[in-house]
């Protein structure tokens, strides 16, 4: 029996080759991205006060590397420790409450780890969130001002049309 090409086979093969060019494209745009973790300073730092300036500034930059959902996740982590800390008068931060702080560092850098496209760590490298988690200490206005700072990059992730 005499086969015959109906060029089904190629027609595939140069799909699946167009497909396997663009994944591997989309791939390297996403690499550009990428930001050495080990080379990021990570040293503490006093937030500024202009940092709802800073947080625009800076969302108005990145909020499409990032997704809501992210961001979101980070901010409901320093929301449990500023829903204890808001109504306390103390100028120090409950010892629970410093050791929560210090789960949100570990986490948020777990997040930068495992997230493939680079999204986050672009995040905290212009953020500086790490920076400014670091110099909170037992601080407390120096975490309520941190809290402020993470909500107001959430809400200028909105409004610059931040991935979903």
């Amino acid at each position: 029996m005499m086969a015959y090409n109906t060029g089904q086979y190629d027609s595939r093969n140069k799909q699946s080759n167009f497909n396997s060019n663009y994944k591997q494209q989309k791939n390297n745009e996403r690499n550009d991205y990428k930001i050495d973790a080990t080379k990021m300073d990570l040293k503490p730092m006093e937030l500024p006060d202009n940092y709802l300036q800073i947080a625009e500034d800076n969302m108005k930059e990145i909020a499409k590397e990032i997704t809501t959902s992210k961001i979101r996740g980070f901010l409901s982590l320093v929301s449990k420790v500023y829903n204890v800390e808001s109504v306390r008068t103390e100028e120090t931060l409950l010892p629970e409450s410093i050791d929560t702080i210090q789960m949100m560092r570990i986490r948020i850098v777990y997040e930068a780890g495992r997230d493939n496209t680079g999204g986050v760590t672009k995040f905290l490298d212009k953020t500086r969130i790490l920076n400014y988690i670091k110099s909170i200490g037992d601080n407390r206005s120096k975490f309520i001002a941190f809290a402020r700072y993470m909500e107001a990059l959430v809400a200028y992730h909105r409004f610059y049309g931040g991935k979903e």
